[in-house]
């Protein structure tokens, strides 16, 4: 609970107010009950509700004091005996059965002093006599006397507690500006042995996601000890064009390389998946190694981390990483959009594409583009227009880079750099998803039809985005398997033409070809290519439209 993105009071409001909710309500039963059986109350139902008033301030004590004994005891089998133990005396050393005058002087003492007492003398000079100032008026001075001693134990041993359990944190900025200024703050004194909350420094600028910045990095610190170079803020978080539904994306930067095992890289990618699930912000986590970072494959990403990231803990490595080279840039972006179609959540029958692409549920009212799952204001998991914002964002960038080169920082730079660069008669869903599904209706699926059949209209045209992308991908392909200077162009070519297929005479000669011309890893790879292709789809003739 100490570890959830709420403020620590509310988990102490929070019991009080179930609490004296559920003591009002069996008192209204009880009292329902009585009148039912034909007690009438001589104070009416403003008495009643005194009733109700006086059992919710003795009920506010003894919340309290369970609150001192929750924190103070170890377990549930040490809570109920004391709580089981003390409610009969407490009972017994009241007026509830005996009146003070026929109790002996010793136990009448023990009664005085007992809240118990003055809330059942209340409670029954209101049913049976009826108002009594000077009983109320005494009633309401000893609860209000009892609130306030239990409350102020309470406070003690629950800041105590609360110290034990943690610490608190916030942050803090020096010119106003969200997520800038020094470091965040973490006071915790904690106790020898505990993991100490790891320190940001800079805020998010949203209290709720540095708590879960902060748990991320804790989390990742014990699971990988002295792995984590450092924790970057990536995405809307980072430039500060946050809108409501915007992903929580982040970097999570391991030392070196991962070991050739894939133990440890699987083990980070299930820490990184069940820290999503806990998180009330959608959680988008990258694990990379710096080695990765380096490597030509991942220049796009290495170029994402440098450029348009801000470092929340650890080591700052970016001044380190290679700087933009338009050549590795473009041949790491242009595959990301393929990266986007195969996810699990768009092609679940095949991890093989086949050109063109078909709609993912033909008959659905968005054609498939609305089964990625967002968290709803409720908690709950919704449907929502992320899967179309990614499809068309990723498709837009990649084609900026085949176009022009240019490196894209984001979503809004993708947008305007492809209506700047591109032009052309896509230029007009780019920009329409991006601000409807965005910005007008923050990622989730619009409940006015008009809304909707807007949505439906951008869906219907996303797939002939997609085939219109992947017959020019289908062309780079070609050229690289052409390239025989570059075998490693080849041979990143051919294995994604095993993965994603064109059956086409052009593109099945250009892999025959290299079958028997390539290099023998590059021949290996169009084998496997071909033999991937389905019986039949090697002798179609003609060329992809």
């Amino acid at each position: 609970m100490f570890a959830a993105p709420v403020h620590r009071l509310s988990i102490v409001t929070s019991r009080f107010a179930y609490l004296i909710g559920l003591t009002g309500a069996q008192s209204v039963v009880i009292l329902l009950t009585a009148y039912a059986a034909g007690v009438r109350y001589a104070a009416g139902l403003l008495g009643i509700a005194a009733c109700l008033a006086i059992g919710a301030l003795f009920g506010a004590g003894i919340t309290s004091l369970s609150m001192v004994l929750a924190f103070t005891l170890r377990s549930h089998a040490q809570f109920f005996p004391i709580t089981g133990f003390a409610g009969l005396p407490l009972t017994f050393a009241s007026t509830a059965l005996v009146p003070l005058s026929l109790m002996p002087d010793w136990l009448a003492a023990v009664a005085q002093l007992n809240p118990m007492t003055y809330a059942i003398d209340a409670v029954r000079s209101l049913v049976v006599v009826g108002w009594q100032p000077a009983v109320l008026a005494r009633t309401l001075g000893a609860l209000l006397v009892f609130d306030a001693a239990c409350l102020a134990l309470a406070t003690g041993v629950l800041r105590r507690g609360l110290r034990r359990a943690g610490g608190s944190a916030w942050a803090t900025v020096t010119d106003g500006q969200p997520g800038r200024g020094e470091a965040a703050k973490v006071s915790q004194p904690g106790l020898p042995g505990l993991p100490v909350q790891p320190v940001l420094r800079e805020s998010t600028g949203d209290p709720a996601a540095d708590k879960i910045v902060q748990g991320v990095t804790g989390v990742f610190g014990q699971a990988f000890p002295d792995r984590i170079r450092g924790c970057y803020l990536r995405g809307s978080y980072a430039t500060g064009t946050r809108a409501a539904g915007s992903d929580l994306d982040l970097f999570v930067v391991f030392k070196d390389r991962f070991p050739d095992d894939r133990v440890e890289v699987r083990s980070a990618w299930a820490v990184a998946r069940s820290c999503a699930l806990l998180s009330p912000i959608l959680l988008e986590i990258i694990v990379v190694s710096e080695h990765q970072l380096r490597q030509p494959d991942n220049h796009a990403l290495a170029q994402n981390l440098k450029h348009a990231t801000r470092l929340l803990h650890g080591q700052d490595i970016r001044p380190d990483l290679p700087e933009l080279q338009p050549d590795a840039y473009l041949r790491a972006v242009v595959d990301a959009p393929y990266s986007n179609y195969t996810f699990p959540v768009q092609r679940r029958d095949s991890p093989v594409l086949t050109y063109p692409l078909r709609h993912l549920d033909p008959e659905g009212p968005f054609f498939g583009y609305d089964q990625w799952l967002v968290p709803g204001p409720d908690g709950i998991d919704v449907p929502s227009t992320k899967l179309l914002v990614g499809t068309v964002g990723w498709t837009a960038t990649a084609i900026v880079a085949l176009q022009t080169g240019r490196y894209v920082r984001d979503k809004r730079a993708s947008v305007d750099l492809y209506r700047e660069h591109v032009a052309d008669q896509w230029t007009d869903l780019v920009a329409g998803v991006h601000e409807l599904c965005r910005n007008r209706w923050h990622y989730l699926i619009p409940t006015a039809e008009p809304d909707r059949r807007q949505l439906r209209a951008l869906c219907e045209r996303a797939l002939e985005f997609q085939n219109h992308f992947l017959r020019r991908y289908r062309e780079f392909l070609l050229a690289e398997l052409r390239s025989s200077a570059a075998p490693d162009r080849q041979l990143s070519a051919a294995r994604r033409l095993g993965e994603l297929q064109f059956p086409d005479r052009e593109v099945v000669e250009a892999l025959q070809q290299l079958r028997t011309d390539g290099q023998p890893e590059v021949r290996a790879a169009a084998v496997a290519a071909l033999d991937a292709y389905p019986p039949g789809a090697l002798e179609v003739r003609g060329t992809a439209t």
